[in-house]
């Protein structure tokens, strides 16, 4: 995986040498996340030679160039994604101020033994704003959308629930719960089933008062026993 190369990489004559990392690079284009397919392209990726003694930052924007993404590359950082068979596995996000040489103990953790690739998106925090931001702006059949899709991407993304837990994010669906109707509240409701899931959502669910108290109202108007919430 990682190949030492002669001299002359480096400018800096105290290294000498240096080390490369050739792999296979993508973009996702998940920059609206309630319209993001979730399939890295393109199908057929190119090949971006690292720099791994280099930290990421200084290399993102050659990636963003030969993959012609649309991100903001200021919005953008780097995930790591396998092939397992025929289903996509996203793994660790790559510090970007750090080098790969840094992080290769998680990268080779994931890819072993695995056809896998860098992959160009957008930050957590960038994508759990457009998410609250969309929630809050949104009405009527818009809004009902993103709700529905809502529990989606809390499966797809795990890393994405604890940003959103951080963020307000569930102070976002309490208060679009506590004005919505019967069928908004029950598209929430599914999604905090999903996002309870994982630890980091359970715990945010449970140590934040006006979530479990809204939870409560529910019970007593029945909205989660017709449901079968509870």
């Amino acid at each position: 995986m990682w190949q030492t190369q002669g001299k002359g990489i480096f400018t800096d004559n105290s290294n000498p040498s240096s080390s490369t990392l050739q792999c296979r690079i993508q973009f996702l284009d998940d920059i609206d996340p309630f319209s993001s397919v979730n399939l890295p392209e393109p199908a057929r990726p190119p090949s971006f030679t690292f720099l791994t003694s280099t930290i990421l930052s200084n290399q993102i924007h050659s990636v963003h160039k030969i993959l012609d993404a649309p991100h903001n590359i200021s919005d953008s950082t780097l995930e790591l994604c396998r092939q397992d068979g025929s289903k996509t596995e996203f793994g660790p996000y790559l510090e970007l101020d750090q080098t790969l040489d840094e992080q290769r103990e998680d990268i080779e953790a994931f890819t072993q033994g695995f056809k896998w690739s860098i992959v160009l998106r957008t930050q957590l925090n960038v994508r759990v704003q457009a998410c609250i931001d969309k929630l809050l702006n949104s009405d009527g059949r818009e809004l009902r959308r993103s709700l529905f899709s809502l529990k989606q991407i809390f499966q797809d993304d795990k890393d994405l629930v604890h940003e959103f837990v951080n963020n307000q994010g569930l102070q976002c669906l309490i208060k679009i719960g506590g004005a919505a109707d019967q069928n908004y509240q029950n598209y929430i409701l599914r999604a905090l089933g999903q996002l309870m899931l994982y630890v980091d959502g359970m715990n945010a669910v449970i140590n934040q008062n006006e979530v479990v108290q809204w939870l409560y109202s529910l019970v007593e108007s029945n909205v989660c026993k017709k449901n079968n919430f509870f």
